[in-house]
């Protein structure tokens, strides 16, 4: 009797410990708001960890009873919808009354689709299935559900993941935002290899292009500070150093007409002894209003190699450069409108947030104002994003000065080698790594991954 109380007691002492065990499992689930489900080979719920009532809040009484884990995820993301059917009846006491009654359609086609793949993982006796389903909130926020299931021998293990529309609104802007800039560099590469100067004005006559033929032809050879310099932004007029102000008025003038009447002009200029054709020629967007203008500018009676270009390039053909221009523009314009519409439904669903918004500004306040210098750094560039106020009063400077600068900016070449060493370090290892150098750099740092597990930022807090 003594040992088989002893035994007993050993027994609660253990199950004591597996429940506080299993208790900071589902709090560090929720915390990074994961879902752990296990089911039986019929898909039937047996237990639950983390974040299942967030995750799953529609569905979450279906989880008392031992639900089919699929039915769950369709009740979840809306992808089985209820009916209401209200119908008239007459009561013992001769009363009319109207019965209400909710029914479940049938899955939709690609409800069958998601429990069809289920079916076919259970039967070929697959290890792990990865899936995405797109959901929607009551209030009509959409969003990703990233289902991974594991089979462990008679268990069937689901690990859910909920990726908001923010997240995706952002990938879909950083992948516009590359298309944009891959096409500005195509224009730039094929413009680079014309014989005559092309120069693109916005309508306030700031540069917004000019190849190195237009260079040659309006920057002074002997004037090698401005032939070095980036153009691009600066004033129609600032780059005209050497040249008499009122001769510069008047092809600020040509620009402008173009600007106002949208018909093309032609002119002829003296530049360094040489005779310049100009055209003059406006730019349209989608709505046909000028956006700009083009300038294309031939040297008369001479090789392009007597004002500094050596190598042969291709003639213009001004109908399909304003052809191939206004493809080019339209393209970005719509590529442009699908990044504000991004914006747009960013802005919705912030404004449909504003409870975790709230949260999120509490959470960088505090950042902010701890007393341990904080910082972040950006991947892949090793930018610094984000310091905090403790951060800039240790090394004595402000963030205006510091974000976007990379620490090989910042610290002797030693140091710096040593510093992105550690930041390869922690990326690889995916775990925390302290460092200590001296005194004043001694910290610890963690990277933070976001999905396909690509490193997205360094997080460091120094420890003196």
């Amino acid at each position: 009797m003594v040992e088989d109380a002893k035994l007993l007691g050993k027994l609660k002492e253990l199950e004591s410990k597996i429940n506080e065990q299993t208790e900071e499992l589902s709090d560090l689930l929720r915390y990074f708001e994961l879902a752990i489900i296990d089911t039986r080979e019929d898909m039937r719920i047996m237990n639950s960890y983390g974040a299942t009532e967030e995750i799953f809040a529609p569905a979450s009484k279906m989880f008392e009873r031992g639900a089919n884990l699929v039915k769950v995820v369709y009740k979840t993301t809306k992808n089985t919808k209820e009916t209401i059917r209200e119908e008239k009846k007459v009561d013992e006491e001769g009363n009319e009354i109207t019965v209400t009654e909710t029914e479940e359609q049938e899955p939709q086609e690609e409800q069958e689709d998601l429990e069809d793949t289920i079916n076919k993982f259970v039967r070929t006796g697959r290890d792990e299935k990865m899936m995405e389903i797109v959901g929607e909130k009551d209030n009509g926020e959409i969003f990703k559900m990233v289902w991974n299931i594991q089979k462990r021998k008679s268990i069937y293990r689901s690990y859910f993941k909920i990726i908001p529309t923010n997240t995706l609104v952002k990938s879909a802007q950083v992948q516009h935002a590359k298309e944009i800039e891959i096409m500005k560099n195509n224009i730039k590469l094929a413009f680079s290899n014309v014989n005559d100067g092309i120069t693109i004005i916005d309508p306030r006559m700031n540069i917004i292009y000019m190849n190195d033929s237009a260079k040659r032809i309006y920057i002074a050879q002997k004037s090698n500070f401005m032939k070095n310099i980036d153009v691009e932004g600066k004033h129609f007029k600032e780059i005209f150093v050497t040249e008499d102000p009122d001769e510069v008025k008047k092809m600020i003038d040509y620009n402008i007409i173009v600007t106002i009447t949208k018909a093309p002009q032609k002119y002829n200029k003296k530049f360094y002894d040489h005779d310049v054709d100009i055209e003059v020629m406006p730019l349209f967007d989608e709505k046909e209003e000028c956006n700009g203008i083009l300038m294309i500018s031939k040297l008369i009676g001479v090789q392009n190699s007597m004002v500094g270009g050596g190598d042969s390039k291709i003639p213009v053909d001004n109908k399909k450069l304003i052809a191939t221009m206004k493809s080019l523009m339209a393209e970005k314009q719509t590529l442009t409108e699908k990044l504000v519409e991004l914006e747009k439904n960013y802005l919705a669903i912030s404004k449909n947030s504003k409870e975790s918004s709230d949260s999120s500004k509490k959470l960088s306040t505090y950042i902010e104002n701890l007393p341990v210098p904080i910082c972040v750094l950006e991947l892949p560039n090793q930018k610094l994003e984000y310091v905090n106020e403790a951060f800039q009063e240790k090394y004595q400077i402000t963030k205006d000065i510091i974000l976007g600068r990379v620490e090989q900016e910042l610290y002797p070449p030693d140091v710096a080698e040593v510093l992105e060493e550690k930041n390869k370090e922690v990326i690889n290892n995916k775990n925390i790594v302290s460092f200590k150098f001296n005194e004043e750099i001694d910290f610890r740092q963690v990277a933070v991954f976001g999905e396909n597990d690509e490193p997205l930022q360094i997080v460091r807090m120094y420890m003196s």
